[in-house]
């Protein structure tokens, strides 16, 4: 199965090299919950918007997995490495607010607005030059 297979699973997953080869700034808009892949998902984005109600929770330890998709480097890197393992060891899930007070989330938005608002950042960030954009994620990225 896929879930079996390492390719699907590591760094180099076909998933994850877009997330990492895509030049454009991506949003993650996190409207209900992001556990474990989800979280990851999330986490492979440039930043994080999520909704009033959102949750997330990193279960791999709760289900014998390890994370392949960057969430061990990433997490600690956004809300410290004690946060981090206590997100990770207890597999305990955490609110939206409480990831914008630990720095994972950068906005917390009313549900029904959270895509509209997203949007709207997209759109301001489409206003500025893609080669600069480019340049700016990559460097970042590279740090």
């Amino acid at each position: 199965t896929l879930m079996a297979d390492p390719l699907f699973l590591g760094p180099e997953s076909p998933v994850m090299a877009a997330f990492r080869d895509c030049s454009k700034p991506i949003i993650a808009a996190v409207n209900g919950v992001a556990v474990t892949g989800g979280f990851e998902l999330a986490l492979a984005c440039d930043f994080i918007y999520a909704g009033k109600r959102a949750r997330f929770a990193d279960t791999h330890a709760r289900v014998g997995l390890v994370p392949g998709w960057g969430l061990s480097q990433k997490l600690p890197r956004l809300v410290g490495i004690n946060r981090a393992r206590e997100i990770s060891f207890t597999g305990n899930y955490f609110s939206a607010s409480d990831g914008l007070a630990w720095g994972l989330v950068n906005r917390v938005l009313e549900d029904d607005r959270l895509l509209q608002d997203a949007m709207e950042t997209a759109r301001q960030i489409a206003t500025c030059l893609p080669e600069a954009l480019y340049q700016i994620k990559g460097m970042m990225n590279e740090g």
